[in-house]
């Protein structure tokens, strides 16, 4: 886990008052180590919250292990014992735009269909776009806050919850945001190329190899190395059906990989047009 500047660290001491675990333990709500699911404790950078109590550490046990869907920026769905159930993240705004898909696709990425749910406030709901929700966190198996490797990965917004969370992770996460991504790597050898051979389809082929391709939010079909490049994805459809100013990002387990200028994504101005660099 990165560690945090000593400015950011000190900013989150003064205002992240809620940082330190009500049990009365010497534990900071900015932790870079993880002890683990193996010892029943997560320790993450900016805590837990259970019935309204921000906790770092915090145990396994006051949480819920289960299976985790991906639904949406700041939704998944978990099943309780009453059944399946949708979980608003606290802290993570409702994104409408591409970053939406792509931060659900992660979720299932970051996860791999499981994790612990930690419900903010018992029993409380919100709403995010018309669906009931719990408001509560997901950590992985691993031992990861969900929401937080989500800002990490530059798909997330943080929001101040007005239902169901006192805002005490809000300082924490905005410290995170604005934070340099955790980039994997570079992406070098970059062909767009609007219609293959193979059936006229759009095929993005870059390099590092292994990495998930995903064009305006729509995850490519990875089919391995090919033409002197790691990764070779496909669509079912020709690069121009996208349009213009199609956004194409690339992750590489679960991490962005890094175009020119720094960015997460790179622009194809036209779809069309085969793109290389």
């Amino acid at each position: 886990m990165r560690s945090l500047s000593i400015s950011i660290f000190l900013c989150l001491l003064l205002a992240v008052t809620g940082c330190r675990d009500s049990g009365g333990d010497d534990s900071s709500g900015m932790g870079p180590s993880n002890p683990g699911a193996g010892t029943g404790e997560f320790s993450t950078d900016c805590g837990v919250l259970v019935n309204g109590s921000l906790r770092n550490p915090v145990r396994q046990s006051d949480g819920i292990s289960t299976s985790v869907v991906g639904l949406g920026s700041n939704l998944v769905q978990v099943n309780l014992d009453s059944g399946p159930a949708a979980v608003k993240l606290n802290g993570l705004a409702t994104l409408t735009d591409v970053r939406a898909s792509i931060a659900a696709d992660l979720i299932n990425s970051f996860t791999q269909g499981q994790g612990t749910f930690f419900e903010s406030r018992n029993g409380c709901t919100t709403s995010v776009n018309g669906i009931q929700a719990l408001a509560g966190q997901i950590v992985t198996n691993d031992g990861k806050s969900l929401s937080e490797e989500l800002i990490k990965a530059g798909v997330a917004e943080v929001s101040q919850d007005e239902d169901c969370s006192s805002n005490d992770l809000f300082f924490c996460y905005q410290a995170l945001s604005e934070m340099q991504p955790d980039f994997a790597g570079t992406v070098s050898n970059f062909l767009w190329k609007p219609q293959s051979e193979r059936n006229g389809n759009l095929v993005v082929l870059l390099n590092p190899g292994g990495a998930t391709v995903v064009v305006n939010g729509e995850q490519l079909v990875p089919s391995g190395a090919s033409n002197g490049r790691g990764t070779t994805a496909r669509a079912n459809r020709s690069g121009g059906s996208f349009g213009n100013n199609v956004r194409v990002q690339a992750f590489l387990n679960g991490r962005p990989l890094r175009f020119p200028g720094n960015s997460t994504f790179f622009i194809i101005e036209n779809g069309s047009q085969r793109v290389q660099f």
